[in-house]
């Protein structure tokens, strides 16, 4: 049989082992918690991130930026259009050159059958 004192160290025993076991599954919760939200949430910075490379980029022809084909700090190849110039005139000078061409060729085609057939 046991003693009243053995019967209570039973007890703070069993006490101890109910806490550290309540502890352990609240640890575990809270961690379970903590990766939950971590996915869910993202966690912003406030800071200013330096290019390692930077390069100007010009035009040999003066005129009016008509658009940027890329936004800051998209990476971008050689050969890459980054921007065009509006070229409203210059689109309307080569269709009036091309339609002046193909003009230009009709009537040397009808000139060269009417020669031919004389």
């Amino acid at each position: 049989m046991k003693t009243r004192r053995q019967k209570t160290e039973d007890r703070r025993q069993r006490r101890r082992s109910a806490i550290l076991y309540i502890m352990g599954l609240a640890c575990i919760f809270f961690y379970w918690l903590g990766a939950m939200d971590a996915k869910a949430q993202s966690i912003e910075f406030d800071g200013l991130i330096e290019p390692t490379l930077t390069t100007n980029v010009g035009s040999n022809t003066p005129g009016i930026l008509e658009g940027v084909n890329v936004d800051r700090g998209d990476m971008v190849k050689e050969g890459q259009v980054v921007a065009s110039l509006q070229a409203g005139v210059e689109k309307s000078t080569m269709e009036l050159a091309k339609a002046r061409a193909e003009l230009d060729a009709t009537i040397k085609a009808k000139k060269a059958e009417m020669e031919f057939a004389e």
